[in-house]
């Protein structure tokens, strides 16, 4: 079974009053003046600063939405500054609000880039994203937004399911029915995200509706499978197997869910 979700896109609007602007400028920004360019979700832009002036971005988002940044090849060098800041890309909400932030790093963006964790949209309205430079020299960085649904379905026991990751900080959520004392485990099998060395490409759990995980797996290194010992479903009711890609790595795996 391949899952299929519910994706919003969006094409980013300029705001276009100089009041609309200041609001989201970062506090840290000394210089009134502010570039800004349009960009359409899922297309990445080259995002181009000088000292003290941010570049900000608007889109239009419906509440409960997701919001991630995907942040690659940046020319910025904090080599040779030994006062500087380094830049920091914001995404903000409707009423001013930072909702989440990352410092830009040369190290990370030379070798594998960096990534503005997804953040659940509170509001319906007009987000933006906020490049400020600091008292940086000049460079640019490439930069994608993404504007997404969580994958939701179900999954039956010892039915395999095949679940698609299309968004950088995109989940799955699958949802079965348990009987309390039940035994329960899954395995991963399949698994196309990008390997991570010493860390996890992919992690998986079973949730309750309240409290810890029951059981759980991930995906290291070269893996492209997993598999978990049993758990006990503590109480009758709705489970949840979440499937939660690290990082901004998208890609399938297949999972096969087990109840005795």
């Amino acid at each position: 079974m391949t899952m299929k979700n519910n994706i919003w896109i969006l094409t980013l609007s300029v705001l276009l009053t100089r009041g609309a602007v200041g609001q989201a400028q970062s506090a840290n920004a000394t210089d009134s003046q502010t570039t800004l360019t349009a960009i359409t979700p899922s297309q990445t832009i080259k995002v181009s600063l000088t000292p003290n002036q941010d570049s900000v971005f608007g889109f239009t988002a419906k509440a409960g939405e997701y919001a991630s940044i995907v942040l690659t090849h940046s020319s910025y060098n904090f080599g040779n500054c030994t006062q500087c800041i380094a830049p920091t890309v914001t995404i903000l909400d409707p009423k001013g609000q930072s909702l989440a932030a990352r410092q830009l790093s040369a190290a990370a963006l030379s070798s594998q880039g960096q990534f503005v964790n997804a953040v659940r949209l509170p509001l319906s309205g007009q987000y933006r994203v906020n490049f400020a430079s600091q008292n940086n020299p000049a460079g640019n960085v490439d930069a994608t937004l993404f504007l997404f649904d969580n994958e939701f379905g179900a999954v039956t026991s010892n039915a395999p399911a095949t679940v698609d990751i299309k968004y950088p900080g995109q989940k799955a959520l699958l949802f079965f029915q348990g009987t309390a004392g039940q035994q329960v485990s899954f395995t991963l099998q399949n698994a196309t995200f990008a390997p991570c060395h010493s860390c996890n490409s992919l992690t998986a759990r079973i949730m309750p509706l309240a409290g810890p995980a029951i059981v759980w797996a991930r995906i290291s290194d070269n893996e492209t499978s997993a598999s978990t010992t049993s758990g006990t479903l503590p109480a009758s009711g709705r489970y949840t197997l979440v499937i939660d890609p690290q990082g901004f790595r998208t890609g399938s795996v297949d999972v096969t869910l087990s109840l005795n």
